[in-house]
């Protein structure tokens, strides 16, 4: 809601961290009313995004099976930068369970290596070294 002092929500873009729904992203959105980033193109840039992170417990999180991502993120169109939640599977140093990443964004940067990767939910301690990676950004906007 900080950032709703400076910017108006029409130019906010949201996406899902794993633990957002339905216990607070879900209402924030709403409440806010602000947009769930897609698939975006601003300024001749074709931005696109995906909230959540791998299934790795139960509950009222956003999760996403392997091969569930995997096919989502297939159907997705070319991008020039992609904000996801999680990282990609693959770039974290660190073996938990709920820092391994998701298939499909690692899938996606593999087929589009020139798309340019923000991501959040891991601390920069855990990640090995990605030229075109952006790690925990809390605020994403875009001014048009």
């Amino acid at each position: 809601s900080y950032v709703l002092n400076f910017i108006p929500k029409e130019k906010v873009f949201a996406i899902y961290g794993n633990h957002d729904v339905p216990v607070f992203g879900d209402e924030y959105i709403k409440h806010y009313e602000l947009k769930e980033l897609h698939y975006e193109e601003v300024k001749g840039f074709k931005i696109l995004g995906c909230g959540g992170t791998h299934r790795y417990g139960n509950g009222a999180v956003v999760f996403w099976g392997q091969q569930e991502n995997i096919d989502y993120m297939r159907k997705q169109p070319k991008a020039n930068i992609l904000f996801t939640h999680d990282v990609a599977f693959g770039e974290s140093k660190k073996n938990n369970h709920s820092q391994l990443g998701l298939k499909g964004i690692a899938d996606y940067l593999t087929r589009f290596p020139e798309c340019f990767h923000v991501h959040g939910h891991i601390h920069k301690s855990y990640l090995k070294e990605r030229e075109k990676s952006v790690h925990k950004v809390e605020y994403l906007t875009f001014l048009y």
